[in-house]
């Protein structure tokens, strides 16, 4: 990452936890499970920061209690 920052290229990795999707199967009856769209909003938010600001990792787990 370091090595493109005076090429003004931002790098950011995005894991996250079990997503509802086709891969995460068993785990489709769990309400907490992280919904494809939530993935997507992070996605936008690390696109959408400042020049300014570099975002290096995020990490996306379900909370315990959906609300």
């Amino acid at each position: 990452m370091l090595e493109v920052r005076e090429h003004n290229i931002r790098v950011v990795t995005i894991s996250p936890g079990s997503v509802n999707t086709h891969f995460a199967e068993k785990e489709k009856d769990q309400p907490q499970i992280i919904q494809p769209e939530d993935v997507a909003e992070t996605v936008i938010f690390a696109l959408t920061m400042p020049n300014r600001v570099n975002v290096s990792e995020i990490d996306i787990r379900p909370t315990l209690k959906p609300r």
